[in-house]
């Protein structure tokens, strides 16, 4: 009977938002508190850290290479309208995947 009771007090506090549930509050969450400014800001910001982490099946292709070079550019935009922002890792990153297919050229 004691252990009847741990369970079910266990499965009050095991009771977690979904994924889909969360990004839903999130986002009500910065409609209501955040600028449309910011709001612009943080989906160019995300863009950019998807572009980042972007994997693509052939990393040698022109297509890749000006993705990687229109993303540095986008990032190059975002540091002279907000210059607190810190892209130096992204910018790294981009610059060496481009290094790379511009040395498979060779």
């Amino acid at each position: 009977m004691d252990e009847h009771r741990d369970n079910r007090s266990k499965a009050q506090q095991n009771i977690h938002i979904s994924p889909v549930g969360s990004d839903y509050m999130f986002d009500r969450f910065n409609r209501a508190m955040m600028s449309a400014e910011s709001l612009q800001l943080s989906k160019e910001v995300l863009k950019i850290r998807k572009a980042v982490l972007h994997r693509p099946v052939n990393s040698l292709s022109p297509e890749y290479e000006k993705f990687l070079l229109y993303n540095l550019a986008e990032i190059n935009k975002l540091t002279i309208n907000f210059p607190y922002l810190n892209f130096i890792n992204e910018k790294k990153q981009l610059e060496q995947d481009i290094a790379g297919i511009q040395e498979s050229r060779i």
